[in-house]
């Protein structure tokens, strides 16, 4: 999986400006941006998270995004042509992006969308000072008034780089155009440690795009058990017949099955491939949390359950394992995840993992599964009342 962080310059638009071939500029521009987010955020391929905090930010730097229809409306009025399709892609911004955006501001917790989500809270304080102690080329990024940020976030990756060896998997994509570059990072906070991390101008990110296609889920599975599955084993329920039933596929869901097919072979891709770098560089895992966050680096969306699970009677995180004996699960990969919380149940898809003898084990493919809050007993569970 490639992962791509949006940075706060990629949403930026300049307050309104009155010399019109500018301000049709500065539009254009931002829609252009939003379309190139769309292609990203659909490619099953690609991980998009997004910087926090991106709307206080560009608020604060009088870069936030208003008025977009009113002021389209009026370059249009002064015969001013648009490509794109602006009523479509103001659309998008409003009801898919700003919402998401602004999803990620609740509780102020930071780094709440995309990896930045699912990294363990023992890692995910992007420390500010800690961070901005870098040195790197700063003539590559324009608006100053958001490169704090920008070098935050920079620095994080650069280290998460540096230990995860993710550095061919991660990118941040800003507001610049025709840039595509391997930029060099010096770590001061760790002995001018040196890292690389990845810049891409937003517009240019089709570059990257890995395209691969399968029909349905048979395929899929079959490309990756041939060919890329030298560090995985799978538990005796792992089958093609076993997917489609617990994702739910049926004859009339043939769109579906296919974009499930294709996140399921990138997925489980990227994990074959995160066990060579373990090997290869003597990465060691302590625990859950380490291996979400190498996971997490490598632009795979990972977390554990609640140890809640463990203990539960109805042992939904109990999967039968290669050698055919019951095994507790917690680790798990969200290739589709739905925020809705009504969609849960039927249409988030999960992956069930963990590590076994250097090996990575599969317990379980399919929809997301029960949980404490979904369930109609737990009122009357105990083991619920003693986790609270």
């Amino acid at each position: 999986m490639i992962s791509i962080t949006i940075d706060a310059s990629v949403l930026a638009l300049p307050p309104e400006n009155d010399d019109l071939e500018l301000e049709y500029w500065n539009i254009n521009q931002f829609y252009l941006n939003i379309f190139y987010l769309r292609i990203l955020e659909k490619c099953p391929s690609i991980t998009v998270s997004y910087m926090n905090k991106i709307p206080d930010y560009l608020q604060l730097n009088s870069y936030f995004p208003e008025n977009l229809k009113r002021r389209t409306s009026n370059l249009i009025y002064y015969n001013y042509k648009f490509n794109l399709s602006t009523q479509e892609l103001e659309k998008y911004y409003t009801e898919e992006i700003r919402k998401k955006l602004f999803s990620g501001l609740k509780d102020g917790k930071i780094g709440k969308l995309g990896i930045y989500e699912n990294i363990p809270r023992n890692y995910s304080g992007l420390d500010e000072n800690k961070y901005r102690n870098i040195s790197y080329d700063k003539t590559i990024y324009h608006l100053k008034e958001l490169q704090n940020n920008f070098e935050i976030y920079l620095g994080y990756i650069s280290e998460l780089n540096s230990n995860y060896h993710s550095e061919d998997e991660n990118y941040i994509a800003i507001n610049v155009n025709n840039v595509c570059m391997s930029l060099e990072i010096i770590m001061r906070f760790d002995n001018n440690k040196k890292s690389r991390v990845n810049i891409i101008g937003v517009q240019n990110t089709q570059k990257i795009i890995q395209n691969k296609e399968f029909a349905n889920i048979k395929s899929a599975f079959e490309e990756i058990k041939t060919n890329h599955s030298l560090n995985l084993n799978y538990g005796n329920k792992i089958s093609v017949k076993e997917i489609k039933q617990n994702i739910g596929i049926d004859e009339n869901s043939q769109e579906s099955e296919s974009d499930f097919a294709i996140k399921l072979y990138w997925y489980l891709l990227t994990l074959n491939k995160v066990m060579d770098i373990v090997k290869n560089h003597q990465i060691n895992i302590r625990n859950d949390d380490d291996f979400t966050l190498l996971i997490n680096s490598h632009g795979c969306l990972c977390s554990p359950d609640s140890k809640i699970y463990k203990q539960c009677k109805f042992r939904s995180r109990y999967f039968i394992n290669d050698q055919g004996n019951e095994e507790y699960f917690s680790l798990h990969l969200k290739p589709i995840t739905y925020n809705k919380k009504s969609d849960l149940g039927n249409f988030s898809r999960r992956i069930y993992f963990k590590l076994d003898n250097m090996k990575i084990l599969i317990g379980w493919i399919g929809r997301h599964l029960l949980s404490c809050s979904d369930c109609e007993k737990i009122t009357e569970c105990h083991t619920w009342k003693e986790s609270i």
